[in-house]
């Protein structure tokens, strides 16, 4: 792995950060395994290094024939390496197909998202896109699709049905009950003049929305037993994505929708 075998009597505080990884790796084909589990094998290494670890990663597949699953954040580093490609949320498979497939052709709005976020160099500068909200809580995670709280597509099905990780295209499989939709390019349901948008939380604010609504109903689900008490401000303009900041006063918040009109 490109250690002088010399260093093999060294203290782990004698290498740095990059020969600590290479020694894992070391270890892990000592015994000349046919599956390779590579969980984030370049976290916390500088770009040189990381380079240089992914260089030796792909050597290695390509002289030993050892198979490498590899689990990382980095969408960059996922393409560079990988055949197939299995994107998870929540600990559920939501899209799984060919690398080219799952980046050029992306189905599901959680992929969607993320490779929204990515910058890419060969591209007009642009403002990156974000995902708004924040992973559920897995002890109790949401009913139905666990992306349905920071989904733009999202609607009551999403919330009373979990989605299936269907074949959509050969070999090209995606777990979202709007994928038909995201195929034909039509605009996200809650991406424009009108949406739902399911939250939790006492104080939030929705995620900026295109055009300008002129009417916010929020109401409870049957779940929730207190009144609610809303106030509403709605900042709108001809052409800017309008903001919409609600704060609920209740005792016992439940589950509340916001349709926004």
């Amino acid at each position: 792995v490109g250690i002088d075998p010399s260093r093999a009597d060294h203290y782990p505080h004698e290498f740095s950060g990059g020969m600590k990884q290479r020694a894992m790796i070391a270890m892990s084909l000592a015994l000349d395994p046919s599956l390779l589990i590579a969980d984030e094998p370049t976290t916390a290494l500088d770009v040189i290094v990381q380079a240089g670890i992914v260089r030796l990663l792909l050597d290695l597949r390509r002289k030993t024939g050892t198979a490498i699953i590899l689990i990382s954040h980095d969408l960059a580093l996922v393409g560079q390496m990988s055949e197939r490609v299995c994107i998870m949320y929540a600990g559920k498979f939501v899209e799984v197909g060919t690398s080219a497939d799952v980046y050029k052709k992306s189905l599901h709005p959680y992929t969607l998202g993320l490779v929204g976020a990515f910058a890419d160099i060969r591209k007009p500068k642009e403002k990156l896109v974000s995902i708004p909200g924040s992973p559920p809580d897995l002890l109790a995670p949401p009913s139905g699709c666990r992306f349905r709280t920071r989904c733009a597509y999202a609607q009551d099905l999403c919330a009373s049905r979990e989605p299936p990780l269907e074949e959509v295209l050969p070999t090209h499989f995606v777990a979202c009950h709007f994928w038909k939709d995201i195929k034909d390019g039509k605009a996200p349901k809650r991406g424009g003049m009108g949406g739902r948008c399911f939250m939790s939380d006492r104080d939030w604010t929705l995620p900026r929305m295109g055009g300008s609504p002129d009417a916010v109903a929020v109401t409870a689900t049957p779940s929730a037993t207190a009144t609610i008490a809303t106030t509403a401000t709605i900042a709108t303009t001809a052409t800017i994505a309008t903001t919409i900041a609600t704060t609920i006063a209740t005792d016992d918040l439940g589950e509340v929708i916001l349709d926004v009109q």
